[in-house]
């Protein structure tokens, strides 16, 4: 039983942190962390868990990771009056690293929750900071290689919604033809005689509304298409991303900077003047604000890192091929909510079409970088 009148003080400290200091406790991936938890209590004190956890905490609207490094159930049962003390060693995480970016942060936690099965729990944290490590110990996972089969099939769903778009426009100037043949009968029967007048004038003059209201629309569609680019319809290509193989027995530092082989499968019937390939690090993320008596939501993007590489044509009719080199610098792993914001790695294709100034849209595929895998958590 909980003492009504006991009082528990929870505390945790990380032994790298010099004391007095400031800053937080820095690590570097799978370095050992010691951790000190001390639980004070002046009664006989009932506790149905105290938890540890490593745990990164995002900064920033709309960012809510949930990535745990490290958790552990340190006790449960009671505790007679005084000072308890639970030390563990652990290695800095790996699922992910600090970052301090524009719209996005992500920080590490060391947090211990003490359940004394009532309102007012126990609990603390300390922040501690997990270094980028240097690229090497990325690990990029790629989505699965696409084919020109695949472009293929992207191409007859979208020109199976070409021709369902034509055949709305058929209807729709078959309806003009038939309110422009309504509104000239009008017209023909009012000078007839008085009689058809009274009797077909109220009706051409609805059908004459409604025909020059299409004849508007129909106007605007076909100098939109002729002068805009509503024509320009985004091409169908299909992505293959490949790891670049290195000579074998080569270690991993004689390979020389990792790369990723890039396969663009375009129609070969359409004319391009070049197809890159950016490399990208973005952060996402949306906020909330209030405008006109409401909350919209409003998502920005901001790119990280970028590289570019042009495609070349090969000998295979609308494929184009390159290498993309990863950075030798520190970059971070993709660190990603259940809403899709956070730091993102992606690929896009961005091809150039002769006379064409804004193509409609890139295609994407996203990466996943991760970093690699220490050795497993210890305990002491």
């Amino acid at each position: 039983m909980v003492n009504a009148m006991s009082r528990c003080v929870v505390d945790v400290n990380l032994a790298e942190r010099q004391r007095g200091a400031v800053e937080p406790a820095t690590y570097r991936v799978g370095e050992p962390m010691n951790l000190t938890v001390t639980v004070d209590v002046d009664a006989l004190t009932s506790c149905k868990s105290l938890d540890l956890a490593l745990r990164v905490r995002g900064e920033g609207s709309g960012f809510t990771p949930d990535i745990v490094g490290y958790q552990e159930r340190l006790f449960a049962g009671e505790w007679s009056p005084g000072r308890h003390t639970y030390r563990r060693t652990v290695p800095a995480p790996h699922q992910a690293t600090t970052y301090e970016g524009s719209w996005v942060r992500a920080g590490w936690w060391v947090e211990v929750d003490a359940n004394l099965g009532s309102v007012d729990a126990a609990r603390n944290r300390e922040q501690f900071v997990v270094l980028t490590p240097p690229r090497s110990h990325l690990e990029l996972v790629l989505p699965p290689p696409e084919t020109a089969q695949h472009r293929r099939e992207l191409q007859a769903e979208r020109e199976a919604e070409a021709t369902r778009d034509k055949r709305y426009a058929t209807g729709a100037n078959v309806v003009c033809v038939v309110a422009l043949l309504a509104f000239g009968l009008g017209g023909a029967l009012r000078y007839s005689s008085a009689a058809a007048e009274e009797v077909w004038g109220p009706l051409m003059g609805l059908g004459g509304f409604v025909g020059g209201l299409l004849l508007l629309v129909a106007l605007v569609g076909a100098l939109s298409r002729r002068f805009g680019e509503t024509n320009v319809q985004p091409l169908d290509i299909a992505v293959a991303l490949h790891h670049r193989a290195g000579d074998k027995g080569e270690s991993r530092e004689e390979q020389g900077p990792d790369a990723i082989t890039c396969v663009a499968y375009i129609d070969p019937n359409v004319t391009l003047d070049s197809v890159d390939a950016h490399l990208e690090v973005n952060e996402f993320t949306e906020w909330s604000e209030l405008k006109n008596n409401g909350r919209r939501r409003r998502r920005f993007e901001v790119t990280a890192m970028r590289r570019i590489s042009r495609l070349a044509g090969t000998s295979a009719p609308g494929e184009w091929r390159g290498v993309l080199a990863i950075p030798d610098e520190p970059l971070p792993p993709s660190i990603e909510d259940a809403d899709g914001h956070g730091v993102i790695w992606q690929i896009a294709i961005v091809p150039k079409r002769p006379g064409v100034a804004r193509e409609p849209e890139r295609v994407v595929r996203r990466l996943q970088a991760r970093l690699r895998a220490e050795p497993r958590a210890t305990t002491t």
